[in-house]
């Protein structure tokens, strides 16, 4: 399925409802849904209940959950038919008409889909979206050892390293925080504040991991992987393609921008047993590149295997 997912995991009903109203009035793409979890133990429970929801939004109540788990539940176990994932708070509103169409294209014009997609920000990424092939490879939308904090820390230093960051400036999720002068400050934030400790352990121990991780994202971009998955309808299957052809790799001119090129649909018609007028898989080469940009030298510092900036591997 090529329709995008958004995801929140919400514990304020009067917030949640702005988010849900400035989402339905911006998201473009029919196919496009909002997958919403609230706690079955939520205080305010009686409150989520009374929220009318569009006919794209769905509320699933059940035990209570990390935000982090919430992401990962609907991304790996519920919804594991949408070709995109798109992470949104309840204090997040939806600004730029067709963000969704905006984020699909991005997401397919960087790596072949193996990439991560952000718009306007005040710091780091926040409200990000992934291809699903990325979630695939990863195993996670984010690592399960985070609560909530640290998590926007982790996607930026996975997205440098591994070069999967797209920036797109005309879409704008504005975080309604207090930290940006644009919200109340509560008991939520006040729990969030409180996982900074745990969430900056968590941050440390990751990034003893991400050279590891990193050489395994820039492994899997150059392979072509496919899995099997079911949907909600036991009956029906589909393909998950979560990798690129073996021969095309980050050095190729087209790495940035593949889009729709006649190579991308042959390849993945190719993978596709029950396309039979398929042509073979492109023979498209890696151009070589030895020249180290200023860049290189902090991705060597930080353990990299290849530069988070122009995808040099590191000697």
């Amino acid at each position: 399925m090529t329709e995008l997912l958004s995801m929140c995991s919400s514990k304020r009903p009067n917030e949640l409802a702005r988010m849900i109203e400035s989402w339905n009035k911006t998201a473009s793409c029919d196919g496009s849904r909002l997958a919403i979890y609230v706690a079955e133990d939520d205080p305010n429970i009686e409150e989520f209940k009374k929220i009318t929801l569009p006919a794209r939004a769905k509320i699933e109540y059940g035990p209570p959950k990390t935000m982090v788990e919430v992401l990962n539940y609907f991304s790996m176990e519920k919804y594991l038919y949408f070709g995109y994932y798109h992470e949104i708070n309840d204090d997040h509103a939806c600004i730029t008409h067709g963000w969704d169409a905006m984020m699909k294209e991005a997401i397919d014009s960087k790596n072949g889909g193996l990439s991560i997609v952000y718009g306007k920000t005040k710091n780091m990424p926040t409200s990000v979206a992934y291809g699903s092939k990325l979630v695939r490879a990863l195993g996670y939308f984010l690592p399960p050892a985070f609560h909530h904090s640290h998590v926007d820390n982790w996607i930026s230093s996975l997205g440098r390293s591994a070069n999967l960051l797209k920036y797109v400036p005309e879409i704008e999720i504005e975080h309604m925080h207090p930290l940006f002068g644009k919200g109340k400050r509560d008991s939520i934030y006040a729990w969030v504040e409180a996982d900074k400790e745990y969430g900056g352990k968590v941050y440390r121990d990751e990034m003893f991991k991400m050279p590891a991780l990193t050489k395994k994202i820039r492994e899997l971009s150059s392979q072509c992987i496919n899995t099997e998955v079911k949907t909600e309808n036991p009956s029906d299957k589909i393909k998950v393609i979560i990798g690129l052809p073996s021969d095309f790799g980050p050095l190729h001119k087209d790495w940035d921008n593949p889009g729709k090129s006649s190579w991308r649909q042959k390849w993945l018609r190719g993978n596709d047993p029950e396309y039979t007028e398929s042509a073979s898989m492109p023979a498209i080469k890696p151009a070589p590149k030895t020249r180290e940009c200023e860049k290189c030298i902090i991705s060597k510092g930080l353990g990299q295997i290849y530069c988070g900036w122009c995808g040099r591997k590191i000697p």
